[in-house]
Formats: C-alpha cells, structure tokens, sequence
C-alpha cells in the first residue's frame, strides 16, 4: 500500500501528505506486528517516503488538537494535520474513526483507500496504469507477473481499485 501510495503521489496524481506522528505511528505499529523485520529498514523506508514528494510533511498542527474531537482521541492529531495542510480527503480504513459531522466543518472527507484509488484511476486512468507499470517493473527480485502483483494489492483491501484495473486492461499499459 505505502509503495502504491508513493508512486501515485510522486507522479502527482494527488498530493500525499502526512505527518511525523503519523510515521510512528505506522512504524511502531508494523514492527510490533513484524518483529522479523529490521528498524533501521522501516527507518530507511520513511525517509524514502519524505524525499519522494515534496511538501508531504505538515508540521505546525498541534495547537489545534485541544479544540477538535474524534470518537478516538487517538486519531485527532491526524484531524489537525489535515486542517492546517488544507487537506480534503483523510485515507483511513477506519471510517468509523473519522464521522463526517466531525470532518464537514473543515471540508474535509474520510475516505476508504478503494474508493478513492477507484475514483483517481476512473479520472487519471492512463497516468494509473503508467505508474502500475513503473512499480511492477521496479520489482526485479523476483519480477513480478501483472497479476500477482494486482493480487498483492488486492490484498490491502483494495478489491474495486483492482476490479477497475482489469476493467480497464492494465495488461496493456
């Protein structure tokens, strides 16, 4: 998912933000659930992250945080960092995290990454497909086939985003 993420936001399809409390977060997160990985591996990948789009850090977000509410506090640091970025969408699995009473104030929607990755390959189809291209080409060791690749992003719970790829015949790209 991260690398997907990247490359469509590198190839400024959309403009991927998030914040240094969100890496940890995620970091944390995958290293307690995959202990066989390596720290400074996961700590290389979020510097890749950082370089591979410009402005993608918001800092200067925490003064909002005491005045916003969220059904998990947790989650009202993401909220800030989407307000003061002039953020519209906020990608989350967990849209029962992000209500949309609590995000209409600030124009702001909570989106499931299907749907939005659906919607972005619906208007950018041929930019989709070229970005596919590029990072299945990327994997070397050892190459990747179109549909195992298609099946591994699937995998994230991305079933309509790749329904739509083969719709469209991302073979063909």
């Amino acid at each position: 998912m991260t690398d997907l993420i990247i490359s469509l936001g590198s190839a400024e399809l959309f403009h991927a933000r998030w914040t240094s409390q969100i890496h940890d977060e995620w970091m944390r997160n995958l290293l307690a659930d995959r202990p066989d990985l390596d720290s400074s591996k996961v700590e290389r990948r979020r510097r890749q992250m950082d370089q591979a789009i410009d402005d993608c850090l918001i800092e200067g977000y925490q003064h909002l945080i005491p005045n916003l509410t969220l059904p998990d506090e947790g989650d009202v640091h993401v909220l800030a960092a989407a307000i003061h970025g002039k953020a519209q969408v906020i990608l989350t699995y967990n849209l029962r995290h992000f209500p949309k009473k609590a995000l209409i104030p600030f124009g702001i929607a909570a989106e499931h990454p299907d749907k939005f990755l659906t919607a972005l390959a619906d208007r950018s189809e041929d930019a989709v497909k070229e970005v596919l291209e590029e990072m299945r080409l990327r994997k070397t060791r050892p190459e990747v086939s179109w549909e195992e690749m298609l099946r591994k992003i699937e995998n994230q719970k991305l079933p309509q985003f790749v329904a739509k790829l083969r719709a469209v015949g991302l073979e063909s790209a």
